[in-house]
């Protein structure tokens, strides 16, 4: 059996994360790429982020800031030199 292209796995990846979280949702070809791609890859996008900024917090190269909204910032950790930070990289 021929494997399918990297992109088309990628994609049919996407939708499945997609229907895992959302069960009951339905959609046209279009409305696929439009709206569920979209926002699978932004959630995939901030979950990646999530996941670097957790490992720099464990490094101490980032730190986490507590706003009173619930949302936390971050910020290059004090006394970090940048330096250090393209060490990691």
């Amino acid at each position: 059996m021929k494997q399918a292209p990297k992109q088309v796995t990628d994609t049919a990846a996407a939708i499945e994360r997609y229907l895992g979280s959302r069960p009951q949702a339905a959609e046209t070809v279009e409305g696929i790429a439009r709206w569920w791609l979209h926002r699978q890859r932004f959630e995939d996008s901030v979950e990646m982020v999530q996941r670097a900024l957790d490992l720099l917090v464990r490094r101490g190269v980032v730190e986490r800031l507590a706003l009173s909204g619930g949302q936390p910032m971050y910020r290059k950790a004090p006394g970090e030199s940048s330096s250090e930070v393209r060490a990691l990289m």
